[in-house]
């Protein structure tokens, strides 16, 4: 599966996580058309997931997503993309029960997740002899 099919299927999931949530009223005026979903830049949002504490949803997002690459380069462009301090990142680290030492760089924890997510699937994979 290439990128563009992952974050199609990465899109697809955080769609279903905000309608499922939704109350029926909202779910039936979304079906008849008389409320819509609107796509908004998130600007704001991402300054502050880089300054401060990330919210257990975010942290999860990230999680599945990186779940869903199947190269490690992709999944740390993705967290590159994401621009998250080293305090965001071992808030990740810790969230995905991965012991982190202080003395960690960004760059070590970020291998750190990646291997734990991407890096566990492809080795994995290999051992079951899948080629996907």
């Amino acid at each position: 599966m290439g990128d563009e099919a992952r974050y199609v299927a990465i899109i697809l999931q955080q769609v279903a996580r905000l309608i499922k949530g939704l109350p029926s009223e909202d779910l039936e005026d979304l079906a008849k058309g008389r409320k819509k979903i609107i796509i908004e830049e998130r600007t704001k949002r991402s300054k502050s997931i880089t300054s401060g504490q990330i919210e257990a949803s975010d942290l999860e997002q990230i999680r599945e997503a990186l779940s869903e690459f199947g190269e490690r380069d992709s999944g740390k462009e993705y967290l590159n993309r994401l621009d998250l301090s080293k305090a965001n990142l071992q808030e990740l680290a810790y969230f995905m029960d991965l012991p982190i030492p202080k003395s960690d760089t960004i760059d070590s924890i970020k291998d750190r997740i990646i291997e734990s997510t991407i890096g566990y699937k492809l080795r994995s994979q290999a051992i079951r002899g899948d080629d996907a």
